[in-house]
């Protein structure tokens, strides 16, 4: 009896490593990381469209959507998304955005994440230039072939 009681707290702790990395081959985490790449790039280059449905598509369309902005929780829905660059229509004329160290970790199969660094250059009626920087996180699902955001979380510098 007393052998087991020593042995006791080695064997609790050995239960307590945490979760275990998902079970992605080489190929598979090559694979999710290129393609929520691509999916990046396409983003940027529909924000620089300003077609609000267009950029509205690479979010869910269901009701997990969580998109948060330097503390606030800015979108809920596709529709927010729509409404927000609408809004910006006959007064702002470009954007850019710009990504900095790009990290894609695939979560789970048709999960993946993302922290990066961002730059956004937004130009006005009259060509006056302003923007904002800072950092992003996103979870992104796999749905009918594309990676959407699920959620997200800015903080600007």
């Amino acid at each position: 009896m007393n052998t087991v009681w020593r042995w006791l707290p080695t064997l609790l702790l050995a239960g307590c490593t945490g979760p275990a990395e998902p079970a992605f081959d080489q190929a598979a985490r090559a694979a999710v990381i290129d393609s929520v790449r691509a999916t990046l790039d396409d983003f940027r280059a529909a924000v620089a469209t300003m077609d609000a449905e267009r950029v509205a598509s690479f979010y869910v369309a269901d009701s997990t959507l969580r998109w948060i902005e330097d503390g606030e929780i800015r979108y809920r829905s596709r529709d927010e998304v729509v409404g927000a660059f609408r809004s910006m229509e006959g007064e702002v004329t470009a954007i850019v955005l710009s990504y900095d160290g790009i990290q894609v970790t695939p979560l789970a199969p048709g999960v993946a994440s993302v922290v990066t660094g961002f730059a956004q250059r937004i130009t006005r009626k009259g060509g006056e230039e302003g923007g904002f920087a800072g950092a992003t996180t996103m979870v992104l699902r796999s749905e009918g072939g594309r990676w959407r955001f699920v959620s997200g979380h800015v903080s600007s510098r």
